[in-house]
């Protein structure tokens, strides 16, 4: 590559693609487990999910393409970003459990089949940040 090109090499292009993918995936499962959670106080409004955090204030998971995510992060960046990256880890985590379950034997054949499980992303933030309430 050139000084004078400036397109990005093919690596960084397609760790791109795979971490778009990727946030699409997890901004999708957010979605389905947003519906299950409304006794928690978890609202869908569009495609943005919201859910208190402590100290009566909101956390709002949106899904932002790369330019308009760097604004975002000005000032206290702390809380989002770990939240962010516990939500990759807990679908990491979601996928590596899900590639046990298929690597066993399956279950016998029967009629009925068997329900896609909905991941457990949001509601173990919650439930830290309510224990983390309640003790203080």
């Amino acid at each position: 590559m050139t000084s004078d090109d400036e397109t990005p090499p093919l690596t960084d292009l397609l760790t791109r693609a795979r971490n778009s993918l990727f946030d699409e995936e997890l901004h999708h499962e957010l979605q389905r487990e947003s519906r299950s959670l409304i006794n928690q106080g978890v609202r869908s409004v569009g495609n943005a999910i919201r859910f208190p955090l402590k100290d009566n204030s909101e956390i709002e998971v949106d899904l932002q393409s790369a330019g308009e995510a760097k604004g975002l992060l000005e000032g206290d960046s702390a809380i989002p970003t770990a939240i962010a990256m516990t939500l990759r880890i807990l679908l990491s985590h979601a996928h590596r459990w899900n590639h046990r379950l298929r690597s066993r034997p399956p279950p016998p054949i029967s009629d009925n089949p068997t329900p896609r499980r909905v991941y457990p992303l949001l509601r173990p933030i919650i439930e830290f940040n309510q224990h983390d309430t309640a003790i203080k």
